[in-house]
């Protein structure tokens, strides 16, 4: 049998398993206890190098809430405009300045991503703001202008992040980590297997070498046929945990469908409000006409 090769794509903890395996097994028997130090250093690096992946995972995560709280601050503005809209156009939606910032789309789609489409958007909104007449539009303007290169920046320091991580994991320390170990291991495991052939005395097993590596870790196991009583314990947990959802499944279902009724009830009363603003103005107008013609004063 030979062991079976790390991958940058197993779970780090199961890397650092097998080089605790190793070190451990290899220690305790005399014939194999001069490659042990081998793994006590490979553990070592095994940490400096989790403690290092961690902080790029941290990175991602500040990069991330940094990301949120520009977004979340976006969003207020995005509500500051449609009250604004909804005074300069008395809430006529046919008005067309209702479209040059909102696209035909509702307030809550144009908030919808954290950042991304929304930022780029909103990157278009302060010409406009700019050239309006209506002072409250302008004032928006204001509010926003210096909030974009923030958000720019923050949408750009999330991918450096992330790109950071991905490089980490695959060209760099957690793949020199993972190279390094391999060799380490066969270097090991080559050695290993000498021992019965220059020991006959000792009536060695012939996987006497295959007693210090592991060889079903949960990836490089994956090619291995599973045991019945793996699997069938597999899916007790996978039935514990669906029967576990089921509860909080039904919570979330009826709170959505509460909100989605919520929403088509505002936005009914919407369409009504908007039909009762359009008539009263179409009673202004006619009101003005009839007093023109009668040769009343207005």
């Amino acid at each position: 049998m030979t062991f079976s090769t790390l991958t940058i794509d197993d779970p780090p903890e199961d890397v650092l398993a097998e080089h605790v395996h190793c070190r451990t097994t290899m220690a305790a028997d005399p014939l194999a206890s001069a490659h042990s130090l081998a793994f006590d250093l490979q553990i070592t690096d095994w940490i400096e190098v989790s403690t290092l992946r961690t902080g790029l995972i941290i990175a991602i995560a500040q990069a991330r809430a940094n990301g949120f709280h520009l977004d979340r601050r976006l969003n207020y503005i995005v509500d500051d405009l449609v009250l604004a809209l909804q005074k300069v156009t008395n809430r006529d939606k046919s008005d067309p300045l209702w479209f040059v910032f909102l696209k035909g789309q509702e307030p809550g789609q144009v908030k919808k991503p954290i950042l991304a489409g929304q930022l780029a958007q909103m990157l278009l909104w302060p010409p406009a703001l700019a050239a309006t007449p209506h002072q409250e539009l302008q004032a928006i303007g204001f509010a926003l202008t210096p909030l974009l290169p923030l958000a720019v920046a923050a949408e750009q320091a999330i991918a450096e992040a992330k790109q950071a991580l991905v490089t980490f994991d695959n060209v760099g320390r957690w793949r020199q980590h993972v190279d390094k170990s391999n060799a380490v291991r066969a270097a090991a495991y080559g050695a290993l297997l000498e021992v019965p052939h220059k020991n006959p005395a000792l009536k060695l097993p012939a996987d006497y070498a295959d007693l210090f590596v592991l060889h079903d870790t949960s990836r490089r196991g994956a090619k291995k046929p599973r045991r019945a009583e793996d699997i069938a314990a597999e899916m007790k947990a996978h039935t514990e945990k669906a029967a576990a959802l089921e509860g909080p499944l039904k919570e979330a279902r009826k709170r959505e469908e509460e909100e989605e009724a919520d929403r088509a009830r505002r936005t009914e009363a919407q369409k009504e409000l908007d039909a009762v603003n359009q008539r009263d103005r179409e009673n202004r107008d006619r009101k003005k006409e009839l007093e023109k013609e009668l040769g009343k004063k207005k």
